[in-house]
């Protein structure tokens, strides 16, 4: 993996910070080819879109990342594609801190417990989910 690549995947890191590597978390989802996850397709053979966000969550100087993949219905239901949100737990390693069937997550200006609350929608949703942070991961409000 080339050094542009890498800078473009995961923007501008803090000197402490480290590439992310999202394989772990989507090889189970499709599979891709390519630089920048761009040629990927679903388990249902679909073509499949994934999207690699940075985002401080928390305003700790330490961004957590969301990860959406937009695919077939047959692979994700209605909502048309699964979202991911992770947290750095040490240097090398990440954890789901939530995973929902939805077509996108959006960032609210409103914080709980000192995390911005999130927005999950997709097509198939009938209304947007809220979530906000109960200490420990999101839950739905």
């Amino acid at each position: 993996m080339n050094k542009a690549f890498l800078f473009l995947l995961c923007g501008l890191l803090p000197s402490y910070a480290v590439a992310f590597n999202p394989s772990p978390f989507i090889d189970n989802l499709v599979s891709c080819k390519g630089k920048g996850y761009t040629q990927c397709i679903d388990n249902s053979g679909s073509e499949a879109e994934v999207s690699i966000r940075k985002v401080d969550l928390n305003k700790d100087d330490v961004d957590e990342i969301i990860i959406e993949i937009h695919g077939s219905s047959v692979e994700f239901g209605m909502a048309g594609g699964y979202v991911q949100v992770l947290k750095r737990v040490s240097r090398y390693h990440y954890r789901i801190i939530n995973s929902l069937a939805a077509y996108s997550c959006n960032v609210l200006d409103k914080k709980t417990n000192g995390y911005f609350d999130l927005n999950f929608s997709g097509p198939g949703l009938n209304v947007p989910y809220e979530w906000y942070w109960n200490g420990a991961t999101y839950a739905a409000r």
